[in-house]
């Protein structure tokens, strides 16, 4: 979960390999901040909303996930 929760947080640094939740309101309803994918453990998935650092755990199977890469156009 660690390093998952590094690349996390290393969106603040221009990390590439940052994947982001899709579907907002998965974890928040009327959410505007972006969920960055922590990790998947067992049946219950981990995001990280990027402005105030709260967790979100779901056991959702059927989520989309999109790069930092193409949501930013890098």
């Amino acid at each position: 979960m660690s390093a998952g929760y590094s690349d996390g947080k290393a969106i603040f640094n221009g990390a590439g390999n940052v994947m982001f939740l899709d579907n907002k309101t998965l974890c928040e309803e009327k959410g505007v901040r972006d969920w960055v994918l922590v990790g998947k453990f067992t049946d219950h998935t981990f995001f990280m909303n990027t402005i105030d650092k709260r967790l979100c755990i779901t056991a959702e199977k059927n989520y989309k996930l999109i790069s930092r890469m193409y949501k930013e156009g890098l």
